[in-house]
């Protein structure tokens, strides 16, 4: 994969996948876009996803919150 355009994935099917094929709808950010983007950690990573709300969590920079389709929180170290 180069670039912006994902065509495969591993991701939901856990085998490799083209896009189009793939059963669900799979967003993909390639190396290409966080590298442009010059990504330091995860909210960065994921801030132009759909279905994703993310912002460090509380004052401790350290941990990330995500809500993820509105489903549940998720807190990573970062």
């Amino acid at each position: 994969m180069d670039g912006y355009l994902a065509t495969r994935t591993a991701a939901g099917t856990k085998t490799d996948t083209s896009l189009v094929e793939a059963p669900r709808s799979i967003s993909v950010a390639t190396r290409q876009q966080l590298e442009d983007r010059n990504v330091q950690n995860l909210d960065d990573a994921v801030r132009y996803m759909p279905g994703i709300v993310s912002a460090s969590y509380g004052s401790d920079t350290r941990y990330d919150w995500m809500r993820v389709r509105g489903v549940g929180e998720v807190r990573h170290q970062a």
